[in-house]
């Protein structure tokens, strides 16, 4: 399914901003 990889992206995304 699209939205589960368009979810799992946005996730990754906000993980890299916190670690950041």
């Amino acid at each position: 399914m699209a939205t589960t990889k368009y979810f799992t992206i946005l996730i990754f995304m906000m993980l890299a901003t916190t670690s950041s």
